[in-house]
């Protein structure tokens, strides 16, 4: 059978075979470098002023940030002499967790002191004979890293690795032509790769906007007005309100609901459709177009920490809702006394749910009986104006996050409480073309998660393409050999193995 891509991939950038190229050699960190130093534990301080110290958070993504480093304000010669980088040094982070252990960074000459700091091993060639570069490479290399992960020492709370037991570590030692041409091939081919990986990067942000944008036409008539022209002649939404206000009996509301609400500047701004209608949630509970309005339990009603159990009914939070869902599973469970104790906020199976508090903005449909802290609010809808999938969906637009907005700005955290929902105006488009919005951005929406599923899958390969380049640049097949090249053009070469005997006699 024909291996698949990702077969043929997990190969590559497996460990490298003890059989290296014509003219490499293997030899060891302790062989290879001259020093292997510990960094400074001079203290250091908190102003962000002095030389430079590079830190352990200091190496991220194989290079050193200097947003992530300490500084140390008038540092001694001795000390500058004894711990500064020169051009070439390898940082190696030794402990921390088990993630951390292995990251390496290049000293390339700037900023210029920079002092190497605690946690932080500090790797010295003292020769020519390699080039730093070629080896800072190889340690990207996954062949590297498991070689330092299967000589970790495991503690309870992190990993680490002495210098006895880094200097142990194996390293191929490719002729030193060979090694520069490395060098510059796998930096050609990894600067695609970066590219490619910053393009994907990009993609959730581009389809955050999107899913915005989708919401803001399907919310304002946009995305159905060519539907609308087609349907023309049913029953505008402000015909519907009109009659179920005039059909409905005196409906007893919760306490705080006004009776009047003005229309907002916040809600006044977008234009609808003529046979849509604006609605506060006030006037909509009088007349019976939202059935109940509520949030969870205040006050001494509220469950404490203790009181949670693993069984009973889901306790919803701002955290439980997201993506258009409520993780039911990872919310706090009540039962017993406590569950005996709370009074309200007990949502039912086709409430829409909003997070109001912390977290605002996010909404999702139930889908199972639980019950609401107060950074969330349910609102049941009658379905003869009101479907709660759209009603989800207008909680997410622009159209409401603006109304909660201009709330928001008026206090100093963000929160809507109840009673300035109340006040919060619903666009209401007729019911049928409700339901046309709701197949039509769940239609978009679908589409969107398939164009993240392949960004997530494409970053996921180009992940694993790195490996690749760099499994194959250590096993001799990303530039022709210098063994090849000597051959072909008649003259002799110098073997990695001469190269470290050289390194040797430099160390004597």
């Amino acid at each position: 059978m024909k291996p698949t891509t990702e077969d043929t991939e997990d190969t590559e950038v497996g460990q490298l075979e003890d059989e290296l190229p014509e003219g490499w050699a293997w030899t060891t960190i302790g062989k290879c470098f001259s020093e292997i130093r510990n960094g400074t534990t001079e203290q250091q301080n908190s102003a962000g002023a002095g030389v430079p110290v590079s830190r352990i958070e200091s190496i991220q993504r194989a290079a050193f940030d200097l947003k992530r480093v300490g500084h140390i304000q008038t540092p001694s010669k001795k000390l500058l002499a004894t711990f500064c980088y020169l051009p070439g040094d390898i940082a190696f982070s030794h402990i921390n967790s088990y993630e951390h252990v292995g990251k390496t960074a290049i000293y390339a000459g700037r900023p210029a002191p920079f002092i190497h700091g605690m946690n932080l091993l500090r790797l010295r060639l003292g020769h020519s004979y390699v080039d730093p570069y070629y080896l800072y490479t190889y340690m990207q290399s996954l062949a590297f890293r498991e070689d330092v992960r299967t000589r970790v020492n495991r503690a309870v709370n992190q990993v680490s690795i002495n210098q006895k037991q880094l200097s142990q570590i194996r390293l191929p030692i490719a002729p030193l032509a060979e090694q520069k041409r490395i060098v510059a091939k796998v930096e050609e081919l990894l600067a695609r790769v970066s590219a490619a990986r910053a393009r994907l990067a990009r993609v959730p942000a581009i389809l955050k906007r999107l899913r915005q944008s989708i919401l803001a036409a399907a919310c304002s008539g946009r995305l159905t007005e060519e539907w609308r022209m087609a349907n023309a002649g049913a029953e505008s939404a402000s015909q519907t309100l009109t009659r179920m206000k005039a059909a409905a009996t005196p409906i007893k509301t919760r306490r705080g609901v006004p009776d009047a609400v003005p229309m907002s500047e916040a809600a006044d701004q977008f234009d609808l459709p003529d046979s849509w209608a604006k609605e506060s949630v006030a006037e909509l509970l009088k007349c019976g177009g939202l059935l109940d309005v509520k949030d969870g339990n205040h006050g001494a009603n509220h469950p404490k920490r203790d009181d949670f159990t693993t069984e009973g009914l889901p306790f919803i939070t701002a955290a439980q809702v997201s993506n258009y869902s409520i993780d039911y599973d990872g919310a706090p469970k009540v039962a017993g006394k406590a569950l005996e104790c709370l009074r309200v906020g007990f949502a039912q199976v086709n409430d829409a749910v909003l997070t109001h508090k912390g977290t605002v903005g996010r909404a999702a449909l139930n889908l199972r009986p639980c019950v609401l802290t107060p950074q969330t609010t349910y609102y049941r809808c009658n379905a003869e104006l009101l479907l709660p999938h759209y009603l989800v969906y207008f909680m997410t637009s622009a159209q409401l996050y603006q109304q909660m907005a201009a709330v928001m700005s008026q206090t100093t955290r963000d929160f809507v409480p109840i009673s300035e929902q109340y006040n919060m105006f619903i666009f209401l488009p007729p019911l049928k073309e409700q339901s046309e919005i709701v197949r039509r951005v769940e239609a978009l929406f679908r589409l969107a998660d398939e164009v993240e599923k392949r960004a997530a899958a494409a970053t996921a390969r180009a992940d694993r393409l790195t490996q690749a380049i760099l499994a194959k640049a250590f096993r001799g097949e990303l530039v022709p050999t210098e063994a090849e090249l000597a051959r072909r053009e008649g003259r002799g070469f110098e073997s990695g193995e001469e190269l470290l005997a050289k390194t040797q006699a430099n160390a004597q």
